[in-house]
């Protein structure tokens, strides 16, 4: 079991990682069918990215170099979660947070915009609207408005402790709104 709270020195929300073996053994298997059956696909691409969480990555990084997989396989650190030592929370904490004229912090009404901020996922057709709605009401998220109240930006956390889903409305792009829910959140 892995434990992480932030903040870390005073935790406000606390994320706690189950392990236990069978699911590496479940997870080594599904991954080798998987690849099996999308290897015509990503020899026709050329290679395949595959982010994941620390279970399934781990599971990879194993086949992959135990040769078992018919592909080469190159891996990338940098896309590991990690979390900030205080140095870095203090630098954060001094971000310049002002809000642009004309726009306003506030909260999502889960139950009224959760089907907006859906439809702006990438993948919103693959996905159920109430797995949106959920993170929403269960962990945190922030929104930045306009001055008549419409959705300008948001970001919300990933169940795994990640900060995700950052979307800025086109008309909205480039007033540094983005970087703002980013701190903000």
């Amino acid at each position: 079991m892995r434990i992480y709270g932030f903040p870390a020195a005073n935790p406000l929300y606390i994320f706690v990682f189950f392990q236990f073996e069978l699911q590496f053994k479940i997870v080594a298997e599904a991954l080798r069918k998987i690849i099996e059956f999308a290897q015509p696909d990503i020899e026709k691409q050329g290679n395949l990215l595959l982010d994941a969480d620390t279970v399934v990555r781990t599971e990879l990084c194993k086949l992959g170099n135990s040769g078992d997989l018919p592909l080469e396989m190159t891996h990338f650190d940098e896309l590991q979660t990690f979390y900030m030592n205080e140095k870095q929370e203090v630098a954060a904490s001094e971000i310049n947070k002002a809000v642009p004229e004309g726009f306003k912090i506030d909260e999502i009404d889960v139950e009224k915009e959760h089907i907006k901020i859906h439809e702006a996922l990438s993948y919103a057709d693959e996905v159920l609207a109430t797995l949106t709605r959920s993170r929403l009401a269960h962990f945190p998220s922030v929104c930045i408005r306009d001055d008549d109240g419409n959705l300008a930006a948001w970001e919300m956390m990933h169940h795994f402790g990640q900060l995700t889903h950052l979307f800025v409305v086109e008309a909205y792009r480039g007033k540094r709104l983005g970087p703002l829910a980013e701190h903000l959140l």
